[in-house]
């Protein structure tokens, strides 16, 4: 009998997954320390049972401090998407000097200690790349800003997964990435139907 395969592809991206939606910025479970926690224990769960893992970083997730304050795109600019400011509830938490949720760099350097799993980027910000919400500038900036946040960290991510696993600006995703994880196959019979149905 032939072995199947089984391919565990997490998603890391602490509030920044959900920032457009964070009202009060505060999800219980969800601070920093709990997230360090968590992804060291399923580092070592992954590690001792042998199993490779994609770990997937959206990198404004996995900056210090440090370099937040000197990344004016994430403290002090809008970045659009349908008509609000996307990054308008980590500014609030940065103005109240509170970042838990919103950081966890110790991820990133958990993950990659641990060698044998696959890092792969999700984004700089977690900002959905659809073709229709998000302008071509702002995907510009969203994989410039990218770019260079992996090459500081001397790491070359092959495979992207996009923003809520919605797709779009593809002519710069192929200047960066080699693969990019599609849409689960649920998700592309949704979207499907509601074209037929013109939902």
């Amino acid at each position: 009998m032939s072995k199947g395969t089984f391919i565990f592809s997490l998603d890391c991206e602490g509030y920044w997954g959900m920032a457009d939606l964070i009202a009060d910025g505060s999800i219980p479970g969800w601070r920093s320390d709990a997230l360090a926690s968590t992804y060291a224990r399923l580092v070592g769960l992954f590690d001792s049972f042998e199993i490779p893992a994609t770990w997937a970083f959206v990198a404004a997730f996995v900056h210090t401090p440090d370099e937040i304050r000197a990344c004016s795109y994430l403290t002090e600019e809008s970045i659009p998407y349908r008509g609000a400011d996307w990054g308008a509830a980590f500014k609030s938490s940065w103005a109240a000097q509170d970042l838990d949720g919103w950081l966890c760099p110790e991820a990133l350097d958990l993950v990659r200690a641990s060698g044998g799993h696959e890092i792969a980027a999700h984004g700089f910000t977690h900002l959905p790349l659809d073709d229709t919400h998000t302008s071509e500038a702002a995907a510009t900036r969203e994989f410039d800003l990218l770019g260079m946040f992996w090459e500081r960290r001397g790491i070359r991510p092959r495979t992207f997964v996009f923003p809520r696993n919605q797709p779009g600006h593809l002519a710069r995703l192929g200047e960066r990435f080699e693969a990019y994880r599609p849409p689960h196959q649920l998700e592309v019979r949704r979207e499907s139907v509601a074209r037929l149905l013109r939902l």
